[in-house]
């Protein structure tokens, strides 16, 4: 049996956090500072917020929102109950991204093998574990279609907030504490190492001092059974000049058969 799920405000939440932090693989345009600047720490209803991690973070943050393209690739793990038991699935995923309009997402792991694709005319989910796909017509722009699949279809996907003209309220806006914890050692050396509570969950960045690129990003549910984490490893990253509207056209193999998009976001 599953855990139950966190509550839909939660998830949207959360999961728009995910992606707003994979945002931070562009780090290469702002390199982090081994000592941000100072200023007064606010006071929060659950603690400090430390003005290095705000001074930081809103750097961080205006660099990503002026950027239009982005290449990474990540491996992230997700904890869920079965029972009593804890467990831990893996997944891989290669994500292309040109604002204001494409996205693509390929996802191969421990639960999924999918395909997302967003183009200028529709937006495209290929199953290639039940080979399936499905299609829906859409012109707008990612943030838009984002809002249309929560509030049409309620798939939690993170992406939106992305493109957020404002990603630094993603991350502080709803922030109760915050701590620069010191230069720790993360995948491939020393990183900047800060932690965020949120009144829904907290949040453990690394950023590597030497080249101001996210390594590791750890997002804790504490109240939630069995207390489970979202863990996720950046391999690459990349800004991209130009990027080929093409790459973005969906590749459907032969022989899949058209569903609805409905049953194949529930798992059906």
């Amino acid at each position: 049996m599953s855990a139950p799920r966190p509550s839909a405000d939660l998830l949207k939440s959360s999961s728009a956090l995910v992606f707003s932090l994979l945002a931070f693989t562009l780090l290469a345009f702002a390199p982090a500072c081994s000592s941000p600047g100072g200023g007064k720490a606010a006071r929060g209803p659950g603690g400090t917020l430390d003005p290095k991690v705000e001074d930081l973070m809103r750097t961080i943050c205006d660099r990503v929102a002026a950027t239009d393209a982005m290449s990474f690739t990540l491996v992230d793990y997700t904890d869920q109950l079965d029972g009593d038991m804890k467990i831990t699935y893996g997944h891989k995923r290669d994500i292309l991204l040109s604002r204001p309009d494409k996205v693509r997402v390929r996802t191969r792991g421990d639960r999924a093998r999918r395909s997302f694709y967003k183009d200028s005319e529709r937006i495209t989910l290929v199953d290639h574990d039940h080979e399936v796909y499905a299609q829906l017509e859409h012109t707008g722009s990612v943030d838009e279609m984002m809002d249309m699949l929560w509030n049409k279809y309620g798939i939690a996907t993170p992406l939106a907030d992305m493109l957020s003209s404002d990603p630094y309220q993603v991350f502080m806006g709803d922030a109760v504490a915050s701590r620069y914890v010191g230069l720790h050692e993360s995948d491939d050396g020393a990183s900047h190492h800060l932690v965020v509570a949120l009144p829904y969950l907290e949040y453990q960045i690394w950023i590597g001092e030497a080249d101001g690129l996210l390594k590791k990003m750890i997002i804790s549910y504490p109240g939630q059974p069995g207390e489970p984490q979202y863990e996720v490893h950046v391999l690459d990253s990349r800004p991209v000049d130009q990027v080929d509207a093409a790459a973005f056209t969906a590749e459907i193999p032969e022989g899949f058969e058209q569903v609805d998009l409905a049953p194949l976001v529930a798992g059906n």
